[in-house]
C-alpha cells in the first residue's frame, strides 16, 4: 500500500539537473573570487564593520582576556554562536589580521552552506529542481549576498540553521510517530538557529507552535525531546547575560533600542529612507518603478492565492519566514533607532529570494508546453532571461564595488597602520565607529564609543552621546575622530596622523585629549572637534 504522506512517491523531482549546475558554478564563481583577494583588500572592499567587532573580540578571548572589544570592559555585544565559531580561528595567533583569511573562510563556507539548505529545502517543498535552480542562482549571485552574507556578519549562520530548521520540521510533520532522536536533533538547531541570531525568534516562535501542535499526539517523550534543548540550552548563556549585565538582552541591542515609542521618528526614518532611494533614480524612472511594482504585488498575491488554493503544502511550514519577516520589521520601526541596515533585513530579503524561486517556478510551469518564436519554450526563454540578470548582477556588484573602493575603509586602516608603527602597546584610544581600526590595532584598547560593545556603563554614556565622559571615566590617550581638512591646527602636535587621500574633504586623525580641541569639546558637550 502506497503511503499517502509520502509526495515522493506521488510526486517525483523533475527539471533538468544542468541548470542546477550552472546556478552553483556561478554561485562558486563568486566564491572563489572572494577568496582569490588579498585579505587586506578584500576587507576593504566587501567586510562590513559589525562583522570586523567579531574578530577582534574573538581574538581577545583567544588571548585569554576574555569576553571583551577593548580590553577594559566585558562585553556581551554580539550574538553568541557565530562569536563562538570564531574563538578556535584565533587560538595561537600573533595578530588578528594574521587569521582573518580563516575568518574569510569560515564567512564564505557558511554561505555557501545556507545556499545549499534552502536549495535543498526549496526543491524539496515544490519537487522542481528548476525552482532550487533560481533560488541558488538568486541567493548565491545576487547583490545583497556579495554585500552581506560573505561580509562576516552572522546573517548567512541564521540563514542556514533557519533553513535547516525548517527543512526538519517539513520532515517531521510527515511522520505520524517521528523518533525521539529526530525530535532532539530538531530542538538543537533550532536553538542554535535562536542563538545565532537573536531576533531570529519572530520567525522560530511560530515554528515553534507549530512542532508542539504536531507532536501533541506522539506522546510526552517526544516534546520533552524536543522542549529540553530548547529550554536548556540557552539557560546558561541568559544567566551569564543576567549576573554579568544585569539584562537578558545583549549590550548591543540595548544601546539600540529606543526606551518608548516614537511615532514621529518612524515615520522620519521611513521617509528619509525613501528620499535616500528616489535620489538613486532619474525622477523619470519613480512612475516606471511604481507600475512596475504594482504588477509584482499582483504576481506575488496571485502566487500565494494558489499555493493557498492548490499547493497548500509548499506553505505548511514556510510561511513562517515571511510572518517572522513582517513582525521583525515592525519590531525595528518602532523599538529600533537604526531601521532599514542590509543585515538587519535577513529574513525580509530571504522571503524575496524564496519567493521569486517558487513564483518563477509556478510561471513556467503553467506555461511549459507554450511555445514562442524562434520554437523554444517559455520554460527555456525564462531560464536564459534569467541567467543573464543574474550574470548582469553579478557583474554591476564587481565593478561598483571596484570603483567604489571604499575610501572611509582604507583610510581607516591606514590610521591604524600609523597607530601600530608609533605609539606604544596598550594605549587607550576612543572612536566612534571603531571596528576597523580595531582589528588591526589589536594590542591597543579601543574604547567603542558607539557602546555596542562595551558593558552597562559604557552603553549608558553612549546613549548620552557624551564623548567627554567616556573619554575621561576609561582614561584615553587618543581620540580618532574625522575632522574636515578646512580646520588648519595652529598647534600641529594636537592631530599626530592626516590622511594622505580623505573623501569628501574630511580626513582622519588622532586628537590629543589633553590638547584645546578635547577640552573645548568637553566644555561644550559636543561629538566632535571643532577646529581650533
Amino acid at each position: 500500500m502506497v503511503d499517502p504522506l509520502n509526495t515522493k512517491a506521488h510526486h517525483p523531482v523533475t527539471g533538468s539537473v544542468w541548470f542546477l549546475r550552472i546556478s552553483w558554478a556561478c554561485t562558486l564563481l563568486v566564491a572563489c573570487y572572494l577568496l582569490s583577494l588579498p585579505i587586506r583588500e578584500f576587507l576593504i572592499h566587501f567586510s562590513i564593520a559589525d562583522g570586523l567587532a567579531y574578530a577582534r573580540i574573538a581574538f581577545n578571548f583567544a588571548q585569554g582576556h576574555g569576553s571583551t572589544f577593548d580590553g577594559i570592559t566585558t562585553t556581551n555585544g554580539y550574538h553568541p554562536l557565530w562569536m563562538w565559531l570564531h574563538v578556535p580561528l584565533f587560538l595561537g595567533a600573533d595578530t588578528a589580521m594574521s587569521r582573518m583569511a580563516l575568518a574569510r573562510l569560515l564567512w564564505v563556507a557558511t554561505t555557501l552552506g545556507a545556499v545549499a539548505v534552502w536549495s535543498v529545502y526549496v526543491q524539496r517543498i515544490t519537487r522542481s529542481r528548476l525552482a532550487a535552480s533560481i533560488l541558488v542562482m538568486v541567493m548565491g549571485c545576487f547583490g545583497w549576498t556579495i554585500y552581506v552574507l560573505y561580509a562576516g556578519v552572522e546573517t548567512p549562520l541564521f540563514l542556514l540553521l533557519m533553513g535547516l530548521s525548517l527543512l526538519l520540521t517539513d520532515q517531521l510533520i510527515e511522520k505520524p510517530m517521528p523518533s525521539r532522536r529526530a525530535c532532539a536533533s530538531l530542538g538543537i538547531v533550532m536553538v542554535a538557529c535562536f542563538l545565532s541570531r537573536l531576533d531570529g525568534i519572530f520567525a522560530l516562535f511560530p515554528l515553534g507552535l507549530i512542532i508542539l501542535f504536531h507532536l501533541r499526539r506522539s506522546g510526552v517523550r517526544c516534546i520533552a525531546a524536543w522542549l529540553s534543548p530548547v529550554v536548556l540550552i540557552p539557560v546558561p548563556y541568559f544567566a551569564w547575560n543576567i549576573m554579568t549585565f544585569g539584562h537578558l538582552m545583549p549590550i548591543s541591542g540595548r544601546v539600540k533600542t529606543m526606551e518608548h515609542l516614537d511615532l514621529a521618528r518612524t515615520v522620519n526614518n521611513l521617509t528619509h529612507w525613501a528620499e535616500k532611494k528616489s535620489q538613486l533614480l532619474p525622477s523619470t524612472w519613480l512612475p516606471i518603478l511604481g507600475v512596475a511594482g504594482a504588477i509584482a504585488f499582483v504576481v506575488v498575491m496571485w502566487g500565494v492565492w494558489q499555493l493557498i488554493r492548490n499547493e497548500r503544502r509548499v506553505l505548511r511550514v514556510l510561511w513562517v519566514l515571511p510572518a517572522g519577516a513582517v513582525g521583525q520589521y515592525v519590531y525595528y520601526l518602532f523599538r529600533i533607532r537604526e531601521i532599514n541596515i542590509p543585515w538587519h533585513l535577513f529574513m525580509q530579503f530571504q522571503s524575496l529570494y524564496v519567493g521569486i524561486a517558487i513564483a518563477a517556478y509556478m510561471i513556467i510551469r503553467k506555461h511549459r508546453g507554450e511555445q514562442v518564436a524562434g520554437g523554444r519554450s517559455v520554460r527555456e526563454i525564462a531560464t536564459y532571461v534569467l541567467v543573464i540578470i543574474m550574470v548582469s548582477s553579478g557583474t554591476a556588484v564587481y565593478v561598483k564595488a571596484k570603483s567604489k573602493h571604499r575610501p572611509g575603509v582604507a583610510i581607516s586602516f591606514d590610521v591604524a597602520d600609523w597607530i601600530v608603527a608609533n605609539l606604544p602597546e596598550n594605549t587607550t584610544l576612543a572612536m566612534y565607529d571603531s571596528f576597523n581600526i580595531a582589528i588591526i590595532a589589536d594590542k591597543m584598547h579601543v574604547v567603542d564609543m558607539n557602546g555596542l560593545v562595551g558593558n552597562a556603563t559604557l552603553a549608558n554614556l553612549a546613549r548620552k552621546k557624551d564623548q567627554p565622559a567616556i573619554i575621561e571615566q576609561f582614561e584615553c590617550n587618543y581620540v580618532v575622530t574625522w575632522i574636515n581638512d578646512e580646520c588648519k591646527p595652529s598647534n600641529t602636535d594636537a592631530y599626530l596622523y592626516l590622511s594622505e587621500s580623505a573623501p569628501d574633504k574630511r580626513s582622519l586623525r588622532l586628537a590629543v585629549v589633553h590638547d584645546e580641541p578635547y577640552k573645548t569639546a568637553r566644555k561644550n558637550n559636543t561629538k566632535g572637534f571643532p577646529c581650533p
